[in-house]
């Protein structure tokens, strides 16, 4: 699909869009990817990254039941996580 568009799929990047919020309490299983507190999302990205995705994009824009607030301070221990 993609070389018939033209497109070198080498070239190609993967962005996962997640509408799941980050909560400071631990889901439980079953638990949606990457959902649940900063520490199991980050448990989630090794999978990811084997699947091919490139980034992945949380949209705040999505309903949620958590403070957008609450969501960038979650984020930013996400972050952490990611680059220790």
């Amino acid at each position: 699909m993609v070389r018939r568009a033209g497109r070198n799929p080498e070239e190609i990047r993967w962005i996962l869009r997640v509408h799941n919020p980050l909560s400071e309490e631990r889901a439980t299983d079953p638990r949606a990817l990457l959902g649940g507190t900063p520490q199991q999302a980050a448990e989630d990205l090794p999978r990811l990254r084997e699947l091919g995705i490139d980034h992945v994009f949380y949209d705040m824009n999505h309903p949620a039941h958590v403070p957008i607030d609450t969501q960038l301070v979650l984020l930013r221990r996400l972050m952490r996580l990611i680059k220790a």
